[in-house]
């Protein structure tokens, strides 16, 4: 009796032995195998990073050599309007074009951010009022385009303490969601 317990004990060391070997190659297998795909990812990664970084390049180069016709359009419009007199059209067209340098300089600003650079200096006093005059003046001919009463009434002199094209950008988003969201015969009225 004493034999086959011993026998049996034997057995079922030898079992434990023959499963801890098996299960220490698999267990070195899977994680060579983890391992190797973990580089792998990390591989893919790094080159998805590359080719979204050269993407972002690629796109503020070409934001970048936008900028320079817009810059000269908006020299010739300059001088032209030096020669002869201002009209409405002409300044809604100036203010357009001054719009666009805006726009261009906020993807300038964005990318920046992104790399971890300051963007903006809160410590400037700008003028609030001048800066919702621009807009009203820029803004009129297509809240009227879309029939969307407009109305304003801006006090004069109101400064505030923010950077002016953080300030600028605000106002221009609050005053395209007014065109796009108001309805025909809807009313909007900056005060």
């Amino acid at each position: 009796f004493m034999k086959q317990i011993v026998k049996r004990s034997r057995d079922e060391y030898n079992e434990l032995q023959l499963r801890n070997t098996t299960l220490q190659k698999e267990v070195s297998l899977r994680t060579s195998d983890l391992k190797k795909a973990n580089s792998e990812l990390k591989k893919t990664n790094f080159e998805l990073e590359k080719i979204n970084e050269e993407r972002t390049n690629a796109f503020v180069n070409i934001i970048h050599e936008t900028k320079t016709p817009l810059t000269l359009v908006n020299n010739y419009l300059d001088e032209y309007i030096s020669n002869h007199k201002e009209t409405p059209e002409l300044s809604v067209i100036k203010n357009s074009v001054h719009k666009l340098s805006k726009d261009i300089g906020n993807i300038f600003d964005t990318e920046r951010l992104v790399k971890g650079f300051e963007v903006y200096d809160h410590q400037q006093v700008t003028n609030f009022s001048q800066i919702l005059q621009d807009n009203v003046l820029l803004s009129r001919p297509f809240f009227e385009k879309k029939g969307i009463i407009f109305s304003d009434n801006i006090e004069n002199e109101v400064y505030i303490k923010a950077d002016p094209r953080a300030i600028i950008s605000i106002v221009n988003n609050l005053f395209e969601n007014a065109i796009k969201f108001s309805s025909t015969d809807g009313k909007v009225h900056i005060i």
